[in-house]
C-alpha cells in the first residue's frame, strides 16, 4: 500500500492507504482525459488529481437510482426542522433541513439560471450580517468559477468510476 504525501503549491497532500494500481490507472485515465486540453506537466496535473482525491480523506461513491433503496423526508415527532433520511445500500445518510434547503437552493440556482453552470458551497462560520434565526453555520456560494468547478466534478466523477 502507498503511504506518503506530495508537496504542491505550498499545501500537503496526503494519501491513506490507496494501492498504486490503483492510484496509476486512475492518474493515468485523468491524465488521457486533460491533456489535449490543459496545459500543464504530469506532475502539476498530478498534484491536481491528488487534492481533489485527498480532500476530507473521504471515499468517492457514485450512487445511481437503483442504489438509493428509499429516501424518507418530515418533521420527526418532538422535532421542528425537516429530515431527510436516504438509504443507501451500505448505509443510512440524516440530512438537516438547513442542507436539504441549501442543495435545493443550488439546484435550482444552476438549473434556473440564464448563465450560471455549475456552483459550489462552502461552509462559512458565523457570516457577517447573519439573520438572528439563522444557524452559526452555513453553506453559502463560493467565488469559484464554473469551469474549475466542471473539471473538479469531472475528475470525482471519474475517480468513483474507476473504484466501482
Amino acid at each position: 500500500m502507498l503511504m506518503g504525501c506530495l508537496k504542491s503549491s505550498g499545501s500537503i497532500l496526503r494519501l491513506k492507504t490507496l494501492g498504486r494500481r490503483v492510484i496509476h490507472r486512475a492518474f493515468h485515465h485523468f491524465s488521457e482525459r486533460f491533456r489535449d486540453f490543459i496545459p500543464l506537466n504530469r506532475i502539476y496535473m498530478y498534484s491536481i488529481f491528488l487534492k481533489s482525491m485527498a480532500q476530507n480523506d473521504a471515499k468517492i461513491k457514485y450512487y445511481p437510482n437503483e442504489n438509493v433503496k428509499r429516501v424518507l423526508i418530515g418533521v420527526p415527532k418532538g422535532h421542528k426542522h425537516y429530515r431527510l433520511a436516504l438509504f443507501l445500500g451500505d448505509q443510512v445518510l440524516v440530512f438537516s433541513e438547513a442542507v436539504l434547503a441549501n442543495i435545493v437552493r443550488a439546484y435550482v440556482t444552476v438549473k434556473t439560471h440564464p448563465v450560471k453552470r455549475s456552483l459550489e458551497l462552502v461552509c462559512v462560520e458565523k457570516p457577517s450580517g447573519l439573520k438572528k434565526e439563522y444557524a452559526r453555520y452555513q453553506l453559502l456560494e463560493s467565488d469559484k468559477g464554473d469551469e474549475e468547478i466542471e473539471d473538479e466534478l469531472k475528475v470525482i466523477i471519474e475517480q468513483a468510476l474507476i473504484q466501482v
